[in-house]
């Protein structure tokens, strides 16, 4: 079971105080306090509990989001691993209903993103990445994959949802939010309270996607 001060550690999502080293302070602590107030039950849930409840939105509640949980959210993000810790990350929320309009009109699939009181878009930079992993790819779609899991459980943990949409014009996005030419979008999903979800998705057996030694 994972205790309080694990779970701020990896999606700082809870009030409580962590010492960290401070990186120009020869590895002296320093103390990193991150208060999200007016805390649920819900908010508290364990990682796995989170990770477990997540689903696909189909339709969001007007309702805003509270600046609060949009920044535990990012804060989330911000926690996530990367190559070489270089977090070659950007996210953009749209709040605009005009922008949001348009953004949906440049996405396939995307009836419901003008509905959500709020779009985030992740951006990669690509001057911030590995520019070759594995001998054969940058590292950031690894680099936003991780990030893109933790802005989802944190989302889901927060009593919000998400519903990530990956089929897009890139330059109809980037035109849109001034998006600079060294860094592409990965995806963007709407923000919100769910009033309602997809029909629940399938998973593969552990099985079928687990092995020990050697690929099976």
């Amino acid at each position: 079971m994972l205790d309080r001060r694990t779970i701020i550690l990896r999606f700082a999502l809870l009030q409580d105080q962590v010492a960290l080293p401070h990186p120009h302070l020869n590895n002296r602590m320093e103390t990193l306090i991150i208060t999200t107030p007016n805390r649920t039950l819900r908010d508290d849930m364990e990682a796995l509990e989170a990770i477990k409840s997540v689903k696909s939105v189909s339709k969001y509640k007007p309702d805003p989001v509270p600046e609060q949980k949009v920044q535990a959210i990012m804060n989330a993000a911000r926690f996530a691993p990367s190559a070489e810790n270089l977090q070659p990350w950007k996210f953009i929320v749209v709040s605009d209903e005009d922008r949001k309009r348009k953004l949906a009109g440049a996405c396939t699939n995307s009836k419901h993103m003008a509905d959500a009181p709020l779009v985030m878009v992740a951006c990669a930079r690509l001057d911030e990445a590995i520019a070759m992993v594995g001998g054969y790819m940058n590292s950031y779609p690894v680099d936003l994959g991780m990030a893109l899991a933790n802005v989802t459980v944190a989302a889901t943990s927060e009593g919000l949802g998400t519903s990530w949409i990956f089929a897009f014009n890139e330059e109809k996005v980037k035109s849109l939010l001034n998006i600079p030419a060294d860094a592409h979008v990965v995806g963007l999903t709407p923000l919100g309270i769910p009033e309602a979800f997809e029909a629940p998705a399938g998973r593969k057996h552990l099985s079928e996607i687990l092995a020990y030694n050697a690929y099976e």
